[in-house]
């Protein structure tokens, strides 16, 4: 070997076990103790019954709002699905009883302001972001937006024919069908289950917005989420005169019906020639204000909700390369969210895939997980807890919405605390509980022609759901539908 040569590995060698030896500058790094820090938050009953949400945040010369009216996708009537949805779109889009829909645009543009609307699943939004010296006036047309909408006729019908575009467009996407479709099979016949079509779309008549307005929005029950860079003393006096004309109509609305929990195993296709086939497996799982909340979410990270590092992904993914996609969840709500496992996998991968999958979830049902899984889903989900409220807004949001669960005041406080308490046995514990393997639904979106004999064979018969025909005499409208709600 060259003289040279031999200097030169030498040096490359003794270079390596220094570099090995000397510790890295990351690994000196400390870092304090990562804690939340709840703002003050100021809850208050106003005149005409509405409750106030409020915390000044003097950080930036920046007002946010945001009006909570008791509605929403749950109070929809089946034949009028997308009720509330058109009704929030048309509602901003429509102008209002002293602005047409062009000069509400203008004077927002104007004033670099934003107004949102907006439909859950419970409630009815109307938002508001401005600059603090820009308030008063917003105040105006933010009232004006929710109180007085003009749902102008030809906005109405854009937006009408808008939805029934978006409907006409939608099966294109296999990952929507099936997010659509698993939903309908876990929660029929409730309305969390429904989806629009050019039926229900086609019978919602302008009427019918204006009467579900009227119905909807009301003080009564309605809360009004305000943060920002003014003063609660300032902020009641502007308020005072909306108040004053937003009256209590003492009007009850219908409640939405409640989520009943059962298991039975359903297994369903869709035939759609893609290159991909879509998999999605699960049922109900809990409520949000169930105490097995904080273990379901530890071993959902360690299942396939903690991407990389999550036990499907390095199996599915990593190891086998059958999906570039692949993930578990675990949802909680005020009423039974849902528990599953999803997949994007090529066709001739399905039966591997779904055999992977169901044999993962076997996995951790029957053997405990390490320490080190234990350990970085605890570390992870408390560290993405503290990074999501970086905020006042933020946090005052979260805090309404845990008041809208009914849960206890120190929610939030305790959350990090039950997260950290978690334990092996509790992870094993809550797998097997909450993961029905005898109630499974299972839904494929793709090619199943090419792999049905061989799918059915190992895991039982699959129904075919069929997608509808928008061909040409799609999307007439038909009568207005009867909304009681």
């Amino acid at each position: 070997m060259n003289h040279y040569l031999r200097i030169f590995l030498s040096f490359m060698l003794l270079g390596t076990i220094l570099s090995a030896m000397t510790p890295l500058p990351h690994e000196s790094l400390q870092f304090k103790e990562l804690t939340l820090k709840i703002p003050e938050i100021t809850r208050k009953i106003l005149s005409n019954g509405m409750e106030l949400f409020y915390a000044q945040d003097s950080s930036l010369p920046i007002v946010r709002a945001t009006l909570y009216v008791p509605g929403g996708s749950h109070r929809d009537p089946a034949a009028a699905t997308g009720l509330s949805s058109l009704l929030s779109t048309v509602q901003i889009a429509g102008g209002t009883r002293h602005l047409t829909p062009d000069e509400l645009d203008m004077q927002l543009e104007s004033l670099g302001a934003e107004i949102d609307t907006g439909a859950q699943s419970r409630y009815q939004t109307v938002s508001l972001k401005c600059l603090r010296t820009d308030f008063k006036n917003i105040l105006d047309l933010f009232f004006e937006v929710a109180l007085h909408p003009r749902f102008d006729p030809s906005r109405f019908d854009l937006e009408k024919k808008n939805a029934l575009e978006s409907i006409r467009r939608r099966d294109d996407d296999a990952a929507g069908i099936a997010r659509r479709k698993f939903a309908n099979i876990v929660y029929r016949p409730h309305p969390e289950g429904n989806e629009t079509t050019m039926e229900t779309i086609g019978s919602i008549s302008r009427d019918n917005l204006i009467n579900s307005h009227r119905k909807r929005f009301q003080p009564d029950g309605s809360q009004l989420l305000v943060v920002g860079d003014v003063d609660l003393k300032t902020l009641e006096s502007m308020l005072s005169p909306y108040l004053a004309q937003w009256k209590p109509t003492g009007r009850k609305l219908v409640d939405p019906p409640k989520v009943t929990r059962e298991f039975k195993a359903e297994r369903y296709f869709v035939q759609k020639s893609v290159p991909q086939v879509k998999i999605r497996i699960g049922h109900k799982s809990i409520k949000l204000s169930n105490p097995d909340l904080f273990p379901l979410m530890v071993m959902d990270r360690i299942l396939g909700g903690g991407g990389f590092n999550s036990r499907l992904m390095k199996r599915i993914r990593t190891e086998l390369g059958l999906a570039y996609s692949v993930y578990s969840w675990i949802g909680a709500d005020v009423f039974y969210s849902t528990i599953g496992v999803d997949c994007g996998t090529k066709t001739e991968g399905s039966v591997q895939s779904l055999r992977e999958i169901l044999s993962a979830i076997k996995k951790i049902q029957d053997q405990p997980v390490s320490n080190e899984e234990l350990e970085l889903a605890r570390n992870t989900i408390v560290n993405q807890f503290v990074f999501k409220f970086a905020t006042r807004h933020q946090v005052a949001s979260r805090i309404l919405f845990f008041e809208q669960a009914g849960l206890p005041d120190d929610f939030m406080e305790t959350y990090l605390k039950a997260i950290e308490a978690v334990t092996v046995k509790d992870v094993q514990r809550v797998a097997r509980e909450y993961f029905k393997s005898d109630g499974l639904k299972i839904l494929l979106v793709g090619d199943f022609a090419k792999v049905r004999a061989e799918i059915e064979k190992e895991f039982g018969s699959f129904k075919e759901i069929k997608l509808p025909d928008y061909g040409s005499g799609s999307g007439k409208a038909g009568k207005s539908a009867s909304l009681s709600r």
